[in-house]
């Protein structure tokens, strides 16, 4: 690599950047032009106005300096540290380290008041793992060229750290001290980072919470923003106890392990991948091998190696799309965890957040995870899925500003592109408030409409879709739960299941919970709520299909104006199966779900599972309503045409759930057909049919389902899913038959072709 030159805006030098080592060298003189002298690189004339020079490591530690005159006037030299030795009108400055604070002074011996000095400042930029890691603190989000913002901000957004009772309260103290200089707040970090011990045993197996928790309050809040406040004596007990807690961790912690870096979605591995980086960064210039051996671990294997080529993949066990893959409530720590590793290493000079494309992605999955308006009296709510235990307590995408910190980040990091537009619509949509140390770096922007998006969104990699009828709050949305997650911890069996939310209201959505219970089939007994009894699921007599025994997979898709389709194979174990089509049509709010199933016995029942946050009604045997507020839902099963419904009061943390069973199918091979109509409570009805073409026989001929007098869907039978179309308004079109590309970049979503 040749070197290349940069001019560094925060420092107002020139730095010439090469692979092995960075060497940079300028000088101050009062009342003169000053000029570089031959260093190991290169000399270089300039002016520059800053007395302060960044000096890169490299294989000399030399600053040579000329006092002003004739090159025959002699010098003298002057020094902090290190040798000098004079040659003419020019000092040489042998510095004992590239590391430090230095300053060289040459004199003229003939006028003793024309002299020039250097201020230089070194840091380590040994091009560790692309980084340049400074050897000032702050460093990691705070440093010495943006504290001056964070200072400014706080004279018009003063605050007082609230006790959060973990690492947020500990990094708004330090970042407090750091914009007062109130030595009081680092007093109470240092004595909570000194209190951070733990035995051998307690840094292995499932978890452990503490050091991931609290990582955050000790590297970064004590060990860097309160690092002037330490002591000699706390910075080395400090070092030596974190060195060997990640040794510790990372050797209980590996691949095959739990919260190992091949559990990429996992909190765990996340919460390593923080505390790996950020540690390294803030040792670095103090030991080199361990700083090296967290980064590595952090950046190299379990960033690099592990999640960029998951999260580059499509499902089945991929990751593209930017969805956190453990779920709406765990599944935030994974962007919470990136934001100060993945930016302080943007301020040290590699770009991770754009080394691919999930964290743009993520931006993206978030508005549409997001309803358009606030739900009942629970505020801002997201979908939720997977263990989500908190949901009910209300305002879950502003609950410790976890997902605002990730957005107000993103739009700044991408900043000038639609992408950061979009995230400050979101922000203030919501009125998102993100923690201090975040806010006081925020630049502010532009946002723009959602309305320039697609109507839907779909992640690949977890084959999770969401559909609307259109952006705003009166519009029906829906999220289709094909997918199942790849190496987390806190999946539900929600493969295969839907919420639908319209105008403030949940129509049908899961029972959320975390290791907590509910009503069995039929009420009797209690299971778990990330059993499929907790979601929009099937059952086979009465008990779980075991869908994802095998790999589950999306293999046809479409987006259109008019409708959006999809097909999914659950992964049963063969010779059972179960294939569950959507097709939303957006003008109708209305969705239609065709299962294909084959319980490998004739006399085997199945069971269409839907749930409710209010009393359903169960109008006939092939109808019921569900009313919340002034939105309903308005169930009719087509097929088999005589189900029978019944209502189960779930209990616990669950709600009611409607279960529709073919008692007797007679045939291994069946079909549940239902439709669902998304309106207002005071709306009339739609009175779909289903037409048979080939009665008595599951594995040929059609079902046409007529919506009303403009719209019908036919689906061709059999236990694979071939073929079908939609008819709207009088434009007949075939459903598609593999799955359309979703393209997702920092300017704009597109689908097709």
């Amino acid at each position: 690599m040749k070197p290349f030159v940069r001019f560094c805006r925060q420092c107002g030098v020139l730095s010439v950047i090469a692979r092995a080592f960075l060497f940079t060298l300028a000088w101050y003189a009062a009342g003169s032009t000053s000029r570089v002298g031959r260093s190991s690189l290169d000399s270089v004339s300039l002016k520059i106005k800053t007395p302060t020079a960044i000096l890169f490591a490299g294989a000399s530690y030399i600053s040579t300096v000329a006092v002003p005159g004739s090159p025959n006037a002699a010098a003298s030299g002057t020094a902090n540290a290190g040798s000098i030795s004079s040659t003419g009108n020019t000092v040489k400055h042998k510095r004992p380290s590239p590391v430090g604070e230095y300053a060289t002074t040459a004199t003229s011996l003939a006028d003793s008041t024309k002299s020039t000095t250097v201020h230089a400042t070194g840091i380590i930029a040994s091009g560790v793992h692309g980084l340049s890691i400074p050897t000032t603190h702050p460093r990691i989000w705070f440093n010495e060229a943006n504290l001056a913002q964070a200072r400014k901000w706080y004279q018009t957004h003063p605050f007082r750290p609230r006790e959060t009772g973990d690492e947020r309260y500990f990094l708004s103290l330090a970042a407090h001290y750091l914009m007062t200089s109130n030595a009081a707040d680092c007093q109470v970090v240092i004595t909570n980072a000194l209190g951070q011990t733990y035995t051998d045993a307690q840094l292995q197996g499932a978890g452990p919470d503490g050091p991931r928790q609290n990582g955050d309050a000790v590297i970064v809040a004590a060990f860097d923003w309160c690092y002037s406040q330490l002591t000699t004596i706390q910075k080395n007990k400090l070092m030596g106890n974190w060195n060997h807690y990640m040794r510790v961790l990372n050797q209980s912690h590996g691949v095959r392990q739990w919260g190992g870096p091949d559990m990429p979605f996992s909190n765990y591995n996340w919460g390593y991948i923080r505390n790996n980086i950020t540690w390294g960064m803030a040792i670095y210039d103090q030991d080199q091998t361990n700083g090296n051996a967290w980064l590595d671990d952090g950046l190299a294997s379990r960033w690099t190696k592990h999640f960029v080529p998951v999260s580059n993949r499509p499902g089945p066990a991929g990751g593209l799309g930017g969805m956190p893959e453990e779920g709406s409530e765990y599944g935030r720590y994974l962007a919470w965890y990136s934001i100060l590793p993945f930016v302080s290493a943007k301020q040290m000079g590699r770009d991770v957040y754009n080394e691919n494309n999930f964290f743009p992605s993520f931006v993206y999955w978030l508005i549409y995870e997001t309803p358009m308006a606030q739900s009942e009296s629970l505020g801002w709510q997201p979908f939720p899925w997977a263990d989500d235990e908190n949901w009910v307590n209300g305002d879950e995408l502003l609950q410790g500003s976890y997902y605002a910190d990730f957005m107000y980040t993103a739009a700044n990091y991408w900043s000038g592109t639609n992408l950061s537009k979009y995230a400050r619509q979101w922000i203030s949509m919501t009125g998102a408030s993100p923690n201090p140390w975040v806010g006081a770096l925020d630049n502010g922007g532009p946002s723009a409409s959602f309305s320039s998006l697609p109507l839907d969104f779909y992640a690949p990699g977890y084959q999770q879709m969401y559909v609307q009828s259109g952006w705003t709050a009166a519009n029906t949305r829906s999220m289709w739960q094909m997918g199942s997650p790849n190496g987390v911890g806190h999946n539900h069996e929600d493969w295969g299941t839907f919420q639908i939310w319209k105008n403030g209201r949940w129509l049908t959505r899961e029972s959320v919970g975390y290791a907590q219970a509910v009503a069995g089939f039929g009420g009797s007994g209690s299971v778990d709520t990330n059993s499929p009894y907790a979601h929009n699921s099937i059952l086979f007599g009465g008990s779980d299909t075991k869908a994802g025994s095998g790999d589950i997979i999306v293999d046809r898709l479409e987006s259109k104006p008019g409708y959006c389709y999809a097909k999914v194979n659950l992964g049963l174990s063969s010779p059972k199966s179960w294939v569950r089509e959507f097709v939303f049509v957006r003008d109708l709010d209305t969705t239609v779900i065709m299962d294909r199933l084959n319980t490998n016995s004739a006399s085997t029942s199945t069971t269409f599972l839907l749930h409710s946050e209010t009393g359903p009604t169960i109008e006939d045997a092939q109808h019921a309503t569900i009313t919340n507020g002034a939105e309903a839902l308005r169930m009719t099963m087509l097929e088999p045409l005589s189900p029978l419904i019944r209502v189960v009061t779930e209990g616990g943390p669950g709600q009611y759930r409607i279960e529709a069973t073919n008692a007797n199918p007679g045939n291994p091979w069946s079909y549940l057909l239902t439709v669902l109509q998304a309106r207002d409570a005071s709306a009339a009805n739609i009175s779909p049919v289903a037409l048979d073409s080939n009665p008595g026989n599951p594995t040929s001929g059609t079902f046409t389902v007529t919506l009303d007098a403009n719209h019908s869907i036919v689906f061709k039978k059999g236990m694979s899913s071939s073929g079908g179309s939609i008819t709207i308004n009088g434009t007949h079109t075939n459903f598609r038959l593999d799955v359309e590309p979703i393209n997702v970049n920092t300017g704009r979503i597109s689908w097709g072709p």
